[in-house]
């Protein structure tokens, strides 16, 4: 069957220093072959079991997209889900609709909600049947008045923005350019909405990052802050929380290839972040482990041998260290080394998206 993946039917061989040589196939193909439903086929998917005891629990949750136009240059879910296709308002207000019953929330999932072509609509349709909405993060650049005031009569209290770098320059370079006015202007038009609260999203340890877009995060929060003071005459401040996560390389994406930075460099990095913010008013940070992102980095392009870390893992109680000393596996040559443009990599023949 075209699209089921049979490991048992290719064959890794490895090369003396421990890479990939080739993945010979044993089966009838030598490649497989991503499938996708069409967009004229596919139906959104919905919250089907009704429980308070999970992350979001609270919402029914509903599929307003699958992929993402814009191609972050780090982001999985942009590549391999194209091509980009949005559920139309009839298929995601039925669903909503049918979750009427359970939930007072509705809540609008995808890689990339604002990017919907209907999103209005989507969104008035939900408040028209009385009930609440909430959406993931928006960018930037389609974060209007009309848009935050539905957010607004829909009961949310936070917008999220993801501008990953503090400067122009960086943003450039990982695919999501935004300058500094846009940003600035986003949340001046949060606050004067009467929403609560702006969370920012960045991330450190990006290919091409310096100590200088380091600082710059820390200057372009306190700036927006200012900015929203400024044009509102003194009149509104702005609670902001910045989110600090750490770059991961991933599979099948443009930043395959590149190395990640050791934890111990990223923690240095978010501890740099935390100290140029800290005292500022109405700033709160947060941060991932860079431990965990670590982890993350060897699976995210690990090759077979690494299944002896996952077992070692779930034996330990997600002991990492010890699931290190358990096993003849070298972490850091998974997830600290950058790739060779001729390197094969372990997943050579799984079908990139068309």
């Amino acid at each position: 069957i075209e699209g089921v993946y049979i490991p048992c039917l290719f064959e890794p061989e490895y090369a003396p220093d421990g890479t990939v040589a080739r993945v010979k196939a044993l089966g009838r193909r030598g490649t497989v072959t991503r499938r996708c439903i069409p967009a004229g086929r596919l139906r959104p998917a919905r919250t089907a079991i009704f429980t308070d005891g999970t992350e979001f629990g609270h919402l029914g949750v509903v599929e307003v997209a699958r992929g993402c136009p814009r191609g972050c240059r780090f982001c999985m879910a942009s590549f391999c889900n194209r091509p980009v296709r949005f559920m139309s308002p009839a298929a995601v207000l039925e669903a909503a609709r049918a979750m009427m019953p359970h939930r007072d929330t509705i809540g609008l999932l995808g890689s990339s909600v604002s990017d919907h072509p209907d999103l209005i609509p989507i969104l008035k349709g939900i408040l028209d049947m009385g009930r609440r909405l909430t959406v993931s993060s928006m960018r930037a650049d389609r974060a209007s008045f009309g848009l935050l005031e539905l957010l607004k009569l829909g009961g949310q209290q936070t917008v999220t923005i993801a501008p990953e770098a503090g400067t122009e320059r960086l943003r450039a370079s990982i695919g999501k350019p935004a300058s500094d006015e846009s940003l600035f202007e986003v949340a001046a038009r949060v606050a004067a909405s009467g929403l609560s609260r702006l969370k920012l999203y960045f991330m450190l340890g990006l290919p091409g990052e310096t100590m200088a877009d380091i600082g710059a995060v820390c200057d372009l929060v306190k700036r927006m802050k200012h900015e929203v003071r400024q044009r509102s005459s003194g009149k509104r401040d702005l609670p902001i929380n910045v989110s600090l996560s750490s770059f991961v390389p991933k599979a099948q994406t443009p930043f395959q290839w590149e190395s990640m930075m050791a934890p111990d460099e990223l923690m240095r990095r978010i501890k740099a972040v935390k100290q140029g913010l800290r005292g500022t008013r109405g700033v709160l940070v947060h941060s991932d482990l860079p431990k965990w992102a670590f982890v993350q980095g060897v699976l995210s392009r690990g090759d077979r041998r690494c299944s002896k870390l996952i077992y070692a893992l779930a034996e330990s109680d997600l002991n990492w260290q010890a699931a290190r000393r358990a096993v003849d596996v070298n972490p850091e040559f998974y997830a600290a080394r950058a790739r060779s443009r001729d390197e094969v990599f372990p997943w050579a023949h799984i079908g990139g998206p068309e």
